[in-house]
């Protein structure tokens, strides 16, 4: 085998092992139990999302979280996710397409 197998090889081993090292400490993490009668849900969530470019500057200068926790969970985590796709900039990485088309002239020959 070459040496540039070799580095590839070695270079997908590292992604597994951190994925696989990154699964097994999100399965230690736990959320508090809500103490409140109604959580915050998706709407909320969805909320916090498009929110979240002006709580990360707030929480900059403040002891601030833009994540509201204990919430009710998936929905809620659903809801912060489309929020943030529809708000932050790297969402719409689609190239804008044109509304008039460009005429292009064909040259008669050198000016």
């Amino acid at each position: 085998m070459t040496a540039g197998t070799w580095g590839s090889r070695l270079r997908i081993f590292g992604f597994v092992a951190l994925c696989a090292v990154a699964l097994l400490a999100a399965g230690y993490a736990t959320q508090p139990q809500p103490a409140a009668d109604s959580p915050p849900g998706f709407l909320w969530g969805m909320c916090h999302g498009l929110l979240i470019v002006f709580s990360l500057i707030g929480s900059l200068f403040n002891d601030q979280a833009f994540y509201a926790l204990p919430n009710s969970g998936d929905w809620y985590d659903l809801g912060f996710l489309i929020g943030a796709t529809l708000y932050l900039p790297w969402s719409r990485l689609r190239r804008p397409r044109l509304t008039h088309p460009i005429d292009v002239v064909p040259s008669s020959g050198f000016h």
